[in-house]
């Protein structure tokens, strides 16, 4: 079991809290969808763009209800798994690094809905964990880690094929069971 927080723009700050407490109190894995997209980005930085219209059509709401800094913030006492992050600033990432958390990057999700490319190389130079993942089918031909995969070495064409595959296989091994304390047993791939 785990707790798991949709995204800054779909949950109130208050049912975050109480989320987050309940993960401290019960010694769950948290994870939480964040900066996917650039028009999550314009809502939580100005309260405008592409998700305006749907906040006005159905929750008669003009504003974000959450920024940016105060939904990392929200985390600040509990290692968190953030999903995407593909619009997280470096200064953002630093943040994260600096507090513990991981990413759960999913590529071939990202590219298929323009998302833009998580800079793997900065989570690398920040020292910070992350792991592959498939996302879901709303936004993937398949559940497939090693399409997957394959998709993450042609995305990240930087630097050595053989490093990044290393890399990228800690990232559906060992990275995931230091992450979410799992003994899944063996070391580093590499």
């Amino acid at each position: 079991p785990a707790i798991a927080i949709h995204s800054p723009y779909s949950v109130h700050p208050i049912v975050i809290k109480r989320a987050v407490e309940v993960a401290k109190r019960e010694n769950l894995p948290i994870s939480a969808h964040f900066l996917e997209s650039q028009a999550e980005r314009e809502w939580l930085e100005n309260s405008s763009g592409d998700f305006l219209e749907f906040f006005q059509k159905f929750f008669s709401s003009n504003y974000a209800v959450t920024e940016i800094k105060e939904f990392m913030e929200s985390f600040d006492d509990i290692p968190t798994h953030f999903t995407h992050a593909v619009q997280a600033t470096k200064e953002e990432l630093a943040y994260l690094a600096a507090k513990g958390h991981s990413i759960a990057h999913c590529p071939r999700s990202n590219r298929f809905l323009g998302c833009g490319r998580l800079p793997i190389e900065e989570l690398v130079e920040l020292n910070m964990p992350f792991t592959l993942a498939t996302d879901g089918l709303s936004s993937n031909n398949s559940l497939n880690i090693f399409d997957e995969l394959r998709a993450a070495l042609m995305l990240h064409h930087l630097g050595s094929i053989e490093e990044l595959a290393g890399v990228l296989m800690e990232g559906i091994t060992s990275k995931p069971a230091k992450i979410f304390n799992l003994n899944s047993g063996g070391n580093s791939c590499r």
